[in-house]
């Protein structure tokens, strides 16, 4: 397979920099693009992912708050995506670990924390993520239908919201999105820290 670096940055800012030198297969979409909220860098991937093979891989990192790991490198990580048997895998957010009351409540009501037939609260990571590419399209475009039909912006929220509507938790750490798509959720950090 044939995989892609992604990343969507508006402007030269952050930890773009770092990134670019550790990952110089990195391709930065949306640079110098007016910044339109959190849906600018949906929007970004999904029409990018227009241009490439279903079977092809994509590795999307955000440009701003995300670096890479020098001591990994991008074969072992597709390696063990690969082996993963998943067609999306996403970084997550895990909220169990805060004792605080008003953290809690705020992951459950604002990130629209994943679902769960426990009190457990854990949410997606729209910004570190890796994907073949038909699979991501998939997901991405109901991302973008669901934003446009809700007025709503924050792409955690949608991420999560998309994926308690179209997909079924089958078991802590993986989901059956639209009875076709396997989505892995990194839950035990093997790829994303």
């Amino acid at each position: 397979s044939n995989y892609h670096v992604l990343t969507v940055a508006t402007q030269d800012d952050g930890y773009l920099d770092s990134l670019r030198s550790t990952l110089p297969m990195l391709k930065v979409l949306g640079l110098g693009a007016e910044w339109r909220g959190y849906m600018t860098k949906i929007c970004c991937v999904h029409e990018y992912l227009k241009t490439v093979d279903d079977g092809d891989i994509v590795i999307f990192c955000d440009a701003y708050d995300v670096l890479f790991d020098k001591k990994r490198s991008i074969e072992s990580l597709l390696d063990e995506f690969v082996n993963m048997g998943a067609d999306v895998l996403f970084s997550v957010y895990d909220y169990n670990c805060h004792a605080n009351f008003l953290i809690r409540y705020y992951a459950r009501r604002v990130f629209a924390c994943l679902a769960t037939d426990t009190d457990e609260l854990m949410g997606c990571n729209p910004g570190l993520y890796m994907a073949y590419c038909g699979a991501l399209r998939v997901v991405l475009g109901d991302m973008i239908r669901l934003a446009s039909a809700q007025s709503e912006d924050d792409d955690e929220r949608l991420l999560n919201s998309t994926l308690n509507n179209n997909g079924r938790r089958v078991a802590r750490d993986r989901i059956v999105y639209r009875d076709q798509i396997r989505v892995r959720l990194d839950t035990s950090d093997k790829i994303f820290h």
